[in-house]
């Protein structure tokens, strides 16, 4: 490896955009294995210092990082992120449990970098906390449960917009081009080093890809089609991907996880006061389950659409999204909800009307990270079955 410094001109200062670019850096390019960020005067940004490989052209990628900070990050205003809710629960009284710990104790592995294992006593909190948040949804709302395939039409991600914000994220399921040919030479080549490039290059058109989230499903099921005009609330538990690049970090970032996630539709004010709903329920939850944490205001990383910094302020400021986070030490948070107001960028999109509705039909989402959850909990409350608070001391057996 070889280190590279790429200049920061002029210096990065506000503490938004240095944050957004900490987060982003690795989608600039493969070829960034690792980064620090220098300052000068304690606070400013002068420099990506980079590890790459030592064919890198360093110019190049100077030239990518002054395009994608010029056009994502020095745009982005900085906006402050109001608080809804914090925890009575003090985070730096915990003792935490890391994930070296958890996995000694058989409750957690890490296969690869973005994928777990969980058993034991996870996978009955895994159950247990899946089973609370269905709770608060059933029992708040008529809503009807759905099970949907694991891989998504790619026509389906076309139609929401997905690749015009989030194409770093993006996973594909393809096939081998049905020709003996291909098959015969795959067969010779099963055990060679290079058979990942081997079956790129004998892909079939990509019709198919793995979900990142689960609301795409909904909205494809009610596309070009009406709902009524009372609300209409659907849940689905299923696993999503999403690429993740060097940001994977055990079970706190994970490419191939779980959501449940409840997809509400109809008139702008049920569903704005239904998303408000399950979001005081659900923070009633953490509250009840005793987890240090927090829920504020949030945005989407949106990546190369050129207009990423402005969707981003626009998010705040119309207040379309909050995340509740959750300590996993003292100092860090994970993310293990969040909570969109999408208005009509999805029911526009596909094409989703209302009986008797004079107004568009909008749409939002509550996504709850499971396996995030899970690791969340555990990190306060540690293995030890004994010691989870007490709706949880029974998971698997009773409902919390």
């Amino acid at each position: 490896m070889t280190a590279h410094e790429l200049r920061l001109e002029p210096p990065l200062t506000e503490q938004a955009q240095i944050e957004e670019l900490r987060r982003q850096t690795f989608f600039i390019s493969e070829q960034i294995h690792d980064f620090t960020i220098r300052y000068e005067d304690g606070h400013a940004a002068v420099a990506l210092t980079v590890e790459t490989p030592e064919e890198c052209d360093p110019v190049r990628l100077q030239g990518l990082v002054d395009a994608f900070v010029d056009r994502e990050i020095r745009p982005l205003r900085g906006l402050p992120k109001n608080r809804l809710w914090v925890s009575p629960r003090d985070p730096a009284t915990l003792r935490y449990h890391r994930f070296d710990a958890l996995a000694r104790a058989g409750l957690i592995t890490e296969v690869q970098p973005g994928q777990v294992v969980l058993a034991d006593g996870a996978i009955r909190l895994y159950r247990a906390l899946d089973e609370a948040v269905v709770s608060r949804v059933t029992s708040s709302f008529e809503a009807v449960e759905h099970q949907y395939p694991v891989t998504l039409p790619l026509t389906v991600l076309q139609r929401s917009g997905y690749f015009g914000s989030f194409p770093q994220h993006v996973y594909f399921a393809s096939r081998l081009k049905g020709e003996l040919p291909v098959y015969e030479g795959l067969a010779r080549a099963s055990g060679s080093p290079d058979l990942g490039r081997l079956l790129l290059g004998s892909a079939a058109t990509v019709e198919k890809v793995l979900p990142p989230t689960m609301c795409y499903h909904t909205f494809a099921r009610f596309a070009d089609s009406s709902v009524p005009s009372t609300l209409t609330c659907v849940t689905s538990r299923g696993s999503a991907f999403r690429h993740e690049s060097r940001y994977h970090r055990t079970a706190e970032r994970l490419s191939d996880f779980t959501i449940r996630e409840t997809v509400f539709l109809g008139a702008p004010e049920r569903v704005e006061q239904a998303l408000a709903v399950l979001r005081a329920d659900l923070l009633a939850l953490a509250e009840e389950l005793g987890l240090a944490g927090w829920c504020e205001q949030a945005h989407d990383p949106f990546f190369a659409s050129g207009a990423d910094a402005n969707r981003a302020d626009t998010q705040l400021m119309l207040d379309l999204k909050h995340e509740l986070r959750v300590n996993v030490t003292a100092t860090d948070s994970l993310a293990v909800a969040s909570f969109n107001v999408h208005k009509t960028h999805f029911t526009d999109a596909f094409g989703i009307r209302g009986h008797g509705l004079d107004e568009p039909v909008h749409s939002a989402c509550v996504g709850v990270g499971l396996e995030r959850l899970v690791y969340a909990v555990l990190s306060q409350y540690g293995p030890d079955e004994r010691r989870w608070p007490g709706p949880l001391r029974a998971a698997g057996r009773e409902h919390v």
